[in-house]
């Protein structure tokens, strides 16, 4: 049976809220005006924690210093997690795929436990025959290991890096709804842009 990797934070899950609420929540720390849509068009159209900060007037080397510990320290922390859901569709598409391919997730978390409790939570880890958490600063090259030594059909994200961790080794498909909009996505020239999984379904490039 054929096998197909999944990534989770912008492809199975909504997690906008819980990255925009952390960075707001340091912003208004520093005293600036909070812009929730702002933040979340700003990284939709590739900017990172840095320049999203720079574009409030964050860009002091101490403040962003403390924000790098301040983020890593909360954004997989439970209270955050709880602000994330799945997308719309995504438990259909699970178990429609589920039928004729072995499925695979694969997503970059450093606490492992609590993206465990989270999958649990969310009533998905019944379709995977094996999840993978890989270190978000080395996110391509773990990646890339686990893509290289499974070999699956297809690999599904929403970012231009899953993007790089499949290139040459399998056939990536990418949705707009989670971190990247479909212009930057066009912009890194990825090619199979669907808006989200129920339009890759109705495509037909994946035959259930």
């Amino acid at each position: 049976m054929n096998r197909i990797f999944i990534d989770l934070d912008g492809t199975l899950i909504d997690n906008s809220f819980r990255q925009c609420l952390l960075l707001c929540n340091f912003i208004k720390l520093k005293n600036k005006k909070i812009e929730y849509k702002k933040t979340w068009s700003l990284k939709r159209n590739g900017y990172n924690n840095q320049e999203i900060l720079a574009n409030f007037g964050i860009s002091n080397a101490n403040d962003l210093n403390i924000f790098k510990i301040y983020w890593k320290n909360n954004i997989e922390s439970s209270f955050y997690l709880d602000f994330d859901f799945l997308f719309d569709g995504t438990v259909s598409f699970l178990k429609k795929i589920n039928r004729n391919y072995k499925l695979y997730l694969l997503s970059g978390r450093s606490n492992k436990f609590n993206a465990i409790s989270q999958i649990d939570k969310l009533k998905i880890s019944y379709y995977f025959t094996d999840i993978f958490f890989v270190e978000p600063s080395k996110i391509i090259e773990q990646k890339r290991f686990y893509l290289k030594n499974y070999k699956p059909k297809f690999y599904i994200g929403d970012t231009e890096f899953d993007f790089i961790s499949s290139s040459n080794l399998t056939r990536f498909l990418a949705v707009s709804t989670g971190q990247r909009n479909i212009n930057f996505l066009k912009k890194k020239c990825i090619k199979n842009i669907f808006q989200n999984l129920d339009q890759i379904i109705k495509s037909k490039t994946i035959i259930i």
